[in-house]
């Protein structure tokens, strides 16, 4: 039935963008929201990978005629994914995909799509994201496209995915720079709401990265408003999610668990593998704060489980560093020491200089306490040389890294106090006796 309270569901807004001889909808006269998506999907300009299914569970089955414009947006969609799947499979098949695809005049609609697909590839290889958005940009930049209507929206998304690829490498302050420019890009090319929304959501992630919790949480609760509106559920489970990370770094952990369970409330981990697993394994951090070790393991396992299930290698290398930060707080200094000096081989390979360094700080804990001082004070050096911008830009933090030239009989005392800092576990356990 028409409401003029409520936004159109996805399949109104297909029904209508396909000419459907359906009565006027009062929201839909009144709601500059639905008639931008409604022409959106008409004039193939949005992103369609989630309503493909409508096309035939739903509209489908009344023989609706397609209209030449939605028609091309499947077939945009089609060569998107198949330019994704070769950037995933090496670096000839993007090669040959991308000369493929920017021979077409409609390279633009195809890249702006590809793009969008290709945000599930930061938590499989953020290198990877990265490399895809300056490709698929270089391409765009020239004089060819520059006609084109796609164009300046496609180069608006690239910057998004580059922004994602340098937040999860640990470059946060160009991520920030990226995903600013992204939203002002995207903004200016009159981008459709939920395009500018997820600009707002990255924007405030790589402000949470570099340590901006104030900035982070009003960019982040705009996003979130503009989800809502359109009804972008997972969004709105994404951006929860996001918004508990922040609570969790300032240490405000049970607005953070609330955060998480609405965020894991409105996810679903087979459509959103990443979201889910970065979600339960933050749950599981604020756990192993709390002392409630067996349940942080468990979670711990669940979102790691998924991660590996999901492909997901940079989100399972987070998840395991994690977990040597439990095993230290269970005493098990061996089991640490070894899996920590593998885990920290790897995150060098693949290039996550975040993760790399805390995994060096738990390892240097283990050693410490397994009286290995030697290979402590090599540690303690590359921590100090290494450290991300949430560690030394922190007064507090640095204090506490300068701290570490200590005798070895302190020096384990000093790197768990560190440790416990950085988690944020010191701040909550002031607050709570104050």
């Amino acid at each position: 039935m028409p409401s003029a309270d409520r936004h159109l569901r996805d399949l109104e807004l297909l029904e209508r963008a396909l000419g459907s001889d359906l009565p006027a909808d009062p929201h839909a006269n009144s709601c500059p929201s639905c008639r931008a998506r409604i022409a959106g999907l008409a004039e193939g300009r949005t992103h369609l990978a989630d309503l493909q299914e409508l096309l035939h569970d739903g509209v489908g089955n009344d023989a609706v005629t397609i209209p030449a414009a939605l028609s091309r947006l499947s077939g945009a969609l089609a060569r998107a994914e198949e330019l994704v799947v070769a950037a995933e499979t090496d670096d000839d098949a993007f090669a040959a995909a991308l000369a493929d695809a920017s021979a077409s005049a409609e390279f633009p609609e195809i890249a702006l799509h590809a793009v969008q697909i290709a945000s599930r590839v930061p938590l499989r290889s953020p290198a990877l994201a990265m490399r895809i958005a300056q490709t698929v940009r270089e391409i765009l930049v020239g004089p060819r496209f520059a006609g084109s209507s796609f164009r300046d929206l496609a180069i608006g998304v690239c910057s998004l995915l580059e922004g994602q690829g340098l937040l999860y490498v640990g470059r946060s302050d160009e991520a920030v720079l990226c995903s600013r420019s992204a939203l002002d890009e995207l903004t200016l090319a009159g981008a459709p709401d939920i395009l500018v929304s997820r600009a707002r959501y990255y924007l405030g992630s790589a402000l949470w990265g570099d340590a901006r919790y104030a900035d982070a949480l009003i960019l982040l609760a705009e996003a979130r408003e503009g989800f809502a509106r359109d009804e972008q559920v997972s969004w709105v489970g994404r951006t929860d999610a996001a918004i508990g990370l922040v609570h969790f770094s300032e240490a405000r952990f049970d607005q953070a668990l609330r955060a998480f369970d609405s965020a894991l409330a409105r996810l679903d981990a087979e459509v959103d593998p990443g979201p889910v697993a970065s979600t339960q394994q933050n749950r599981a951090g604020i756990l192993m704060n709390l002392g409630r070790l067996a349940e942080a393991r468990a979670a711990f396992g669940e979102a790691l489980e998924l991660a590996l299930r999901a492909g997901l290698q940079a989100s399972a290398a987070t998840i395991r560093v994690n977990l040597l930060g439990l095993g230290l707080d269970e005493g098990h200094f061996e089991d640490v020491r070894t899996r920590g000096e593998r885990l920290v081989a790897q995150c060098v390979r693949d290039g996550l200089d975040v993760d790399a360094y805390y995994a060096r700080l738990a390892l240097a804990e283990a050693h410490a306490a397994l009286g290995n001082y030697g290979a402590v004070r090599e540690l303690v050096d590359a921590i100090r040389e290494n450290a991300p911008s949430e560690v030394r830009d922190d007064p507090d933090a640095s204090a506490l890294l300068s701290r570490l030239d200590a005798g070895d009989h302190e020096i384990a005392h000093r790197l768990r106090r560190l440790r416990h800092y950085l988690s944020g576990r010191d701040r909550f356990e002031a607050a709570r006796e104050a």
